[in-house]
């Protein structure tokens, strides 16, 4: 079988200049690439025990791939990885694992997903488009002496027991560009302290971003996270501007890292004289007055993490930019957004073969024959060895006006309902809340269901505490009618719920800005 994908290996030597234009080519060619893309990788699998199996080494195309391979789950590899995680080699795909990335899941339990040597570089090349997208539209960031704060997990958590490193996908990301770690305001060894506790790495967080004054964006998955350290700057902040003042670190830390912390902490008088002489004027710091040449925030646009992007634009100064972080999971970095306030991306078809299964269907599709508007569930494979995987995702499709996909996440599979034998997905129940909010011009904080004897049961958390209940009531019970599903009742709640709910959901190494609630209980 011979090794045929252009675009990703023109990706990988390409400039700065040519990254851009190589996104293009592959999103508008997408049907080409695609078929490339499958063959390709089929290719660096051929010697594999995965490969020799199915016999990659006789498929010339993606249907006799689609003929001849199932759909899988991840339990379906759940033998191979853990001969994986020992450093067994040519298992899934041929040669050696580089490194695993850990995550919960949205069914529970530890997951250990594998990436590959071109794995790895397809969510570099991945995560360079969309880097290189936003500084298009916000190139100040660039100038030397601008930085940004960007919020992620651990790079490493531990290593398997064949000595293979352990991480998160967002914090693998954040330090695997040495050049792009020189703009982060945070301390790169930050990223490997895997001994510390949650909170301390929130007061570091802040500590390190607010003495400096040039911090002009933020990367941060779930902007949640970011209103957390904000209250945790007013609260505390006190001890922050004496830390500053005087170049001390003064949480509980090992010696190792607070040697190596101090190697770039300074005391700054000055800058703690600035913080404390706004924060006695007004009693508390915005982002604006940390930051006055603040402009720009990347984080997820779409589905309900999308939602409280648009809640919380209030914490950034009136004009900032919001540019959607893009569609990914520990398995891929699946699209690449261009631009500003959208929720959806160009499909990254170059480093995937992507497969959509429409809802209620038996069959999945491929991206040509998909439908502009449509939702379909997610089927894809990657050059780390995950073939025709269900990672069961809703995402939504779009046809753009030069011919090529668009690809924005909706909601997991399982976030539905049952109701009376109707079927209710959460984007459905969203666009009903969106509709009274905009009719209403209001806004829900939270809302999640459950089942109740077959009728649905709300929970709502408002922002405005003056909001019609009764008049909120009759129109979700009106529009649900419409949809054959029975409301139950709605249960109001206090604020701080949903950010209560946030400190529940955070799992052992990980922190809210990677965790999302789910809309049905």
């Amino acid at each position: 079988m011979k090794q045929k994908n252009e675009i990703l290996y023109q990706a990988a030597n390409a400039s700065q200049k040519g990254l851009p234009v190589l996104l293009r080519k592959a999103a508008i060619n997408y049907e080409n690439v695609q078929e490339e893309t499958l063959l390709d990788i089929l290719a660096c699998a051929q010697n594999s025990e995965f490969g020799k199996k199915y016999r990659f080494d006789k498929m010339k195309s993606a249907d006799d791939f689609r003929k001849n391979v199932p759909i899988t789950e991840f339990n379906d590899y759940r033998n191979y990885i853990e001969r994986m995680k020992k450093g067994e080699e040519n298992v899934l795909y041929d040669g050696k694992t580089l490194s695993f990335v850990m995550t919960s899941g949205t069914t529970g339990g530890e997951k250990y997903i594998p990436e590959s040597p071109r794995g790895e570089l397809v969510k570099k090349i991945v995560s360079n488009m969309r880097t290189l997208e936003m500084i298009r539209c916000c190139p100040e960031a660039m100038l030397p002496d601008k930085k940004i704060l960007a919020i992620t997990n651990l790079a490493v958590y531990n290593k398997t027991e064949g000595g293979i490193p352990v991480g998160s996908a967002s914090g693998q990301a954040a330090g695997a560009d040495a050049a792009a770690a020189e703009k982060l305001v945070l301390p790169p060894v930050l990223l490997t302290a895997a001994e510390l506790e949650l909170e301390t790495v929130d007061y570091l967080s802040v500590l390190f971003s607010i003495a400096n004054r040039n911090v002009i964006a933020l990367i941060c998955n779930n902007v949640a996270h970011f209103e957390i350290l904000l209250k945790l700057l007013n609260s505390r902040f006190d001890s922050f501007v004496s830390d500053i003042r005087s170049g001390t670190i003064s949480v509980e830390i090992s010696d190792k890292l607070r040697a190596e912390l101090m190697k770039s902490w300074k005391a700054d008088a000055r800058r703690a004289e600035e913080l404390e002489k706004i924060y006695q004027q007004k009693g508390s710091l915005t982002t604006e007055d940390i930051w006055t040449g603040f402009k720009f925030v990347s984080c997820w646009l779409s589905s309900d993490v999308g939602r409280i992007a648009k809640e919380l634009r209030g914490l950034f100064p009136k004009n900032t930019m919001f540019f959607d972080w893009g569609y990914g999971a520990s398995e891929g970095k699946f699209n690449v957004p261009v631009q500003p306030d959208q929720s959806g991306g160009l499909v990254a078809g170059f480093g995937y073969f992507f497969e959509f299964l429409p809802i209620g269907g038996k069959d999945p599709i491929l991206l040509k024959d998909t439908i502009d508007g449509e939702m379909y569930e997610l089927i894809f494979t990657t050059y780390s060895g995950l073939y025709r995987y269900n990672i069961h995702d809703i995402v939504k499709i779009s046809d753009n006006n030069d011919g090529s996909k668009s690809m924005e996440f909706v909601c997991k599979a399982s976030d539905k309902l049952v109701l009376g034998g109707k079927e209710l997905y959460s984007v459905y129940l969203t666009d009903i809340v969106e509709s009274y909010e905009k009719a209403n011009n209001t806004t829900i904080r939270l809302f999640q269901g459950e089942n109740l004897n077959e009728s649905l049961q709300l929970y709502i958390e408002p922002v405005d505490k003056n909001i019609d209940k009764t008049g909120f009531e009759a129109y979700m019970k009106a529009e649900l009618n419409k949809i054959g599903i029975l409301l139950a009742g709605v249960e109001w709640k206090e604020s701080g719920y949903r950010n209560a709910l946030f400190n529940k959901r955070v799992s052992a190494g990980k922190t809210i800005n990677q965790t999302k609630l789910r809309i049905f209980i």
